[in-house]
């Protein structure tokens, strides 16, 4: 038996990375998963090689930061799966800048990834969610949620609203007596395509990479399917009880002062 057995969700910003492994886990504990990405090839890609290996999801390309795109998402998964159960919001943006170099249409892409398509996804899932006898949601937060980094300071800005976000939803009474539960993860660094890409921003990239793994106790960063076992556990039944909390993933790194 797995731990969620008879469940079925979504989880975006699945083509790869953090959001293929958290997919790839909950289906492996019997979930029915849509993967969902902006990214056609790279999603069906991973979509297929799960199926090759037994898993029961299925592949929806969708802009998550577009009302109607978010709409048929659900739409497309729920006539798939017959119900939702949960759904980990996922997908996200970085820009690599000084704040005085950001433009506005920077800032605007990305909090329109980073927040708005969480916003959406919550806004349109909490009424079928309280049809169906409750749920959860997962949202993607970040240490940068508590803290800032002088290059990613748009990023910081999202994460720390994907906080606000997920304690509103979590407080209002009609949801949690309906059974619907809302998280956060707050993960540190994870080996990613996104982390790589703050690294290549770097004047020196295989310093700044030497650089980062150095500021945390376990002296490396977090692997993907590390960040998916918390997901697992917001998820399940296991976290029946837990409601509005960030739980912070990061090998120790924010408990250090220097």
């Amino acid at each position: 038996m797995g731990l969620l057995d008879g469940k079925s969700g979504i989880v975006t910003g699945a083509a790869q990375g953090f959001g293929l492994a958290t997919a790839r886990r909950l289906a492996e504990e019997g979930a029915a998963v849509a993967l969902v990405d902006i990214k056609a090839d790279e999603v069906n890609a991973a979509a297929a090689s799960l199926v090759s290996e037994g898993l029961h999801v299925i592949a929806i390309t969708a802009d998550v930061s577009d009302e109607d795109a978010t709409i048929r998402m659900l739409d497309e998964a729920e006539k798939a799966f017959g119900s939702l159960n949960f759904i980990h919001q996922n997908a996200a943006i970085q820009v690599e800048k000084l704040l005085h170099e950001t433009t506005l249409d920077e800032w605007d892409r990305l909090m329109a990834v980073n927040l708005r398509s969480m916003f959406l996804g919550a806004k349109h899932i909490l009424p079928r969610m309280m049809r169906s006898g409750g749920g959860s949601i997962v949202n993607s937060a970040s240490v940068l949620s508590m803290s800032a980094d002088e290059v990613l300071p748009l990023y910081s800005v999202s994460k720390h609203g994907v906080l606000g976000l997920t304690r509103g939803i979590a407080v209002t009474e009609a949801y949690a007596q309906a059974g619907i539960r809302c998280n956060c993860i707050c993960p540190g660094d994870i080996r990613t395509s996104m982390v790589e890409q703050y690294w290549a921003a770097q004047p020196d990239p295989a310093s700044a990479e030497a650089e980062t793994t150095a500021h945390y106790p376990m002296k490396r960063i977090g692997e993907p399917r590390e960040m998916a076992d918390t997901v697992l556990y917001l998820v399940s039944d296991l976290s029946s009880f837990v409601n509005g909390t960030s739980i912070v993933v990061d090998g120790g790194v924010m408990a250090k002062v220097y």
